[in-house]
C-alpha cells in the first residue's frame, strides 16, 4: 500500500474510488466499503458519500431519466401539499396519477442496463478489459464521455452525408 493510502482512512474523491467500490456501494448501500483503514463513524462515512455524490453530479450531471423522475417526485410532493391545504379532490387525483407515473418510470428504469453491462459495453467499444479493482470512477466515466463524444461525431458525419 502506498504511503498516501496509509494516511487516508476512506476514499474522498472520484479519482480514488474504484469502479467496483462505487458499484458495490450503489448496489448495497454499504458505506463501510468506502473505508480504506481503521474504524470510521457512520456519520463520517455519510459525509464522505455525500461529498463523492456531489463531486459526481458536478462533474457528470444527471441523465434525463433521473431528471424526469426528480421532476415527477417534486410534482407529487406539490400536489400532496396542495391537497392537504385545500382538500380539493383534483389535487388528490393528480397525486394518484403522479404516483402511477413514478411507478411506471421505476419499472422502465429497472429494465435499463445493469452497471456490469455498461462496463462490458465500454470494454467492447474501447477494445480492452477494465479492471474494476484498479480503474477509478473518474477514469471510467471519462471513458464513457469519450465514447459518447465519438458517437456524437459519427452521427454528425452520417447526418452530413445523408443531407448532402
Amino acid at each position: 500500500m502506498t504511503p498516501f493510502f496509509k494516511r487516508r482512512r476512506y476514499y474522498n474523491s472520484l479519482s480514488m474510488v474504484t469502479v467496483r467500490t462505487w458499484r458495490e456501494v450503489h448496489e448495497t448501500g454499504d458505506l463501510s466499503k468506502l473505508q480504506i483503514s481503521g474504524s470510521i463513524k457512520p456519520s463520517e462515512l455519510q459525509k464522505c458519500w455525500h461529498k463523492l455524490n456531489n463531486e459526481f453530479l458536478k462533474e457528470y450531471g444527471l441523465d434525463k431519466d433521473t431528471k424526469r423522475l426528480l421532476k415527477l417526485r417534486f410534482q407529487l410532493a406539490s400536489a400532496m401539499v396542495d391537497y392537504m391545504i385545500t382538500g380539493k379532490s383534483a389535487f388528490h387525483m393528480e397525486s394518484k396519477l403522479l404516483r402511477a407515473d413514478i411507478e411506471a418510470h421505476n419499472k422502465k428504469a429497472g429494465k435499463g442496463l445493469a452497471f456490469i453491462e455498461v462496463v462490458a459495453m465500454v470494454e467492447r467499444t474501447l477494445g480492452f478489459q477494465i479492471d474494476e479493482d484498479k480503474t477509478t470512477v473518474k477514469k471510467f466515466y471519462s471513458y464513457l464521455k469519450q465514447i459518447k463524444e465519438q458517437s456524437r461525431r459519427q452521427q454528425e458525419k452520417i447526418n452530413t452525408l445523408k443531407n448532402g
